[in-house]
């Protein structure tokens, strides 16, 4: 870590920024490509998809450790209010390419992409001021249209 540490801070800003944007689109370019292969999670081959998505999202969290430097993106992954959504989402992408490549069942590994994805939500909205407090009152919303009907 402190390697990476000192490398960031001997990258120039425009250095940083295209490592950042360069990691960024790689990881998006892998994700897009995922998308393409979400039939294959239906048709017992879910590591098509699970391998591209899971390193695209990977190389997405990653990019932005070019612009606050790698200590900096860890110890704010892991402060309290973001410590769970973090963790989740960690623990979601890992069980996601492991139960893929080891031939899970499909409907468990579309499980882990939804909560992953959910808490890839919950994470980013950690960084935007008030973005939980709308989150947790439209999802409450949403739960009292499904009660009562």
């Amino acid at each position: 870590m402190v390697s990476l540490q000192l490398l960031h801070s001997e990258l120039t800003w425009r250095q940083r920024m295209w490592g950042f944007v360069l990691c960024f689109c790689i990881g998006t370019a892998l994700s897009i490509w995922s998308s393409m292969y979400v039939h294959a999670i239906l048709s017992h081959h879910p590591h098509r998809f699970a391998v591209p998505y899971t390193f695209g999202n990977l190389c997405s969290l990653f990019s932005t450790s070019f612009l606050v430097g790698p200590s900096s993106q860890i110890q704010s992954m892991f402060e309290k209010k973001r410590r769970f959504a973090t963790l989740t989402y960690l623990i979601t992408l890992c069980a996601t390419l492991f139960v893929a490549l080891n031939g899970g069942n499909a409907l468990v590994v579309l499980s882990l992409i939804v909560v992953q994805a959910c808490a890839l939500i919950w994470y980013g909205a950690s960084y935007v001021p008030f973005a939980q407090d709308i989150l947790t009152k439209c999802l409450a919303s949403c739960c009292d249209c499904l009660i009562t009907i």
